[in-house]
């Protein structure tokens, strides 16, 4: 079965000046949680997500009203092409650990969204999105859980959030998953 088969296509690529309030009203109208964010040129330059607007904004003080969305934006984009299979999709948000996934077409230019839940109701397969699920860790729980337990520094024990006694994360999840996409990317991997 193909990407385009499962695909939401309720999509609009919206410009990277615009402000993080809009973007989520974009969101909100369309009935999804994931835009791609485009240059003047219409080049794909990276894609915002309902969490990014919530993470990298709203919790980190920033003005929604006059941030571009550009700043909370995840870049580059990780995509696939309408054309893929969907083992081929799944295995590209099991890998990068992400639930939606931009889906490209012919002529590079954003077609729609595939996500763990297209997968899960609409391919027959049903073990593709079991695999994509074991493979996205922890999705659906704010206390993420890592394959290896992370140690807190022996001054600070860690509670069962892993937090230290000051209150800051012993390893930001963010981090974590930026590292393994730069990675990705300087493999060339970033493309299904």
């Amino acid at each position: 079965m193909l990407v385009q088969e499962v695909m939401t296509t309720r999509l609009t690529a919206i410009p990277a000046e615009m402000s993080i309030t809009r973007a989520a009203e974009a969101m909100k109208a369309r009935d999804v949680g994931l835009l791609p964010v485009v240059s003047e040129r219409r080049r794909v330059l990276g894609v915002v997500s309902d969490r990014d607007i919530v993470f990298r904004g709203v919790a980190e003080g920033l003005s929604a009203d006059t941030t571009p969305v550009s700043e909370v934006a995840t870049r580059p984009a990780i995509w696939c092409h309408c054309g893929d299979s969907v083992e081929k999709a799944g295995g590209l948000m099991a890998a990068m650990e992400i639930r939606r996934l931009l889906v490209m077409d012919d002529s590079g230019q954003p077609a729609g969204i595939v996500t763990l839940g297209d997968l899960a109701v609409k391919v027959p397969e049903k073990a593709i999105a079991g695999e994509t699920l074991a493979g996205i860790r922890g999705v659906g729980r704010a206390g993420r859980q890592h394959k290896r337990p992370v140690k807190a520094p022996a001054r600070a024990p860690a509670d069962p959030r892993g937090r230290t006694e000051r209150g800051a994360s012993s390893r930001p999840r963010r981090q974590a998953v930026a590292g393994r996409r730069r990675g990705a990317v300087e493999k060339g991997q970033e493309q299904c």
